[in-house]
């Protein structure tokens, strides 16, 4: 996207988590795309939804939301203690949690 249409970015996510607050998909879309610029806000999306459907992305992205704030503790506790269930067995998810999480455990 060019810089003008990333200045509304954040008003096209409002709009589309208004018209239905409850979809995890557009609430870790949200959180994904403003995680760089504004990790705070990117978080509070990443845990909505994740209440709504825990899942090991959401505890990736939301390991990365506070890395970037500064809380490595919290962040570590994330990607140490993952989501119930299967574990992904798509070989590029796996590589990214292992990489996040040896990110996380230099800092």
């Amino acid at each position: 996207m060019r810089q003008p249409e990333l200045d509304h970015l954040p008003e096209i996510l409002q709009r589309v988590i208004a018209a239905n607050p409850k979809s995890e998909a557009d609430l870790r879309l949200a959180g994904e795309l403003i995680l760089s610029s504004d990790p705070k806000q990117a978080l509070s999306y990443l845990e909505r939804a994740d209440a709504i459907h825990a899942s090991a992305r959401n505890e990736l992205l939301m390991a990365r939301a506070y890395d970037r704030l500064g809380d490595k503790g919290r962040a570590k506790e994330l990607l140490d203690d993952p989501v119930p269930g299967p574990a992904p067995a798509h070989p590029v998810i796996t590589s990214r949690l292992a990489a996040s999480a040896n990110v996380v455990a230099r800092n």
